[in-house]
């Protein structure tokens, strides 16, 4: 329903479909392997959309995973945001860089466990992007990074924004 609200069908007739693009999609990794992105044994392949399998993701503190395949099968947000990106722009590829790490439960502090990501993690991801810009012919970075409400700051995003600069063209 949101492509048919954008007009999106419309835009592959009218020559803009994405063709010889790819997007960066920073998130928890896209499932490549799950149907819906090619025939996809391995990224990169002829058939599969998704060009690039990459992990960014360090553990902070606790214990967890990094592991982009472990992270992709427990969080899904990654593939979700994939197949949105695809069904905008049917002729891009798809480049999925994993940020998130997924964090057991820790009951001696109580965190329930989970994805996070950190900074650091983000700005490699980006900074990989931009080397590869030409390569793949990155056009647009997908980052959909938030955070859980916070009830003593009364919102979202809680944290301090931080904003990158200095990406040239990207």
């Amino acid at each position: 329903s949101s492509l048919a609200y954008l007009g999106a069908q419309a835009w592959p007739a009218a020559g803009a479909d994405g063709r010889g693009t790819a997007v960066a999609v920073l998130d928890t990794g896209i499932r490549y392997w799950s149907g819906h992105f090619g025939e996809c044994e391995e990224p990169g392949g002829a058939e599969c959309r998704v060009k690039v399998f990459e992990g960014f993701a360090t553990l902070i503190s606790g214990t967890g995973t990094t592991d982009p395949f472990e992270v992709a099968e427990a969080e899904p947000h990654g593939t979700n945001v994939g197949g949105i990106v695809g069904g905008v722009a049917p002729g891009t590829d798809l480049l999925s860089l994993g940020v998130f790490a997924v964090y057991d439960p820790d009951p001696d502090t109580g965190r329930g466990g989970g994805a996070a990501s950190s900074d650091g993690d983000v700005v490699q991801a980006l900074d990989w992007s931009i080397e590869h810009q030409a390569e793949y012919n990155i056009v647009a970075a997908n980052m959909s990074l938030g955070s859980e409400p916070d009830p003593d700051s009364r919102g979202y995003c809680t944290g301090p924004v931080k904003v990158v600069s200095g990406l040239g063209d990207f």
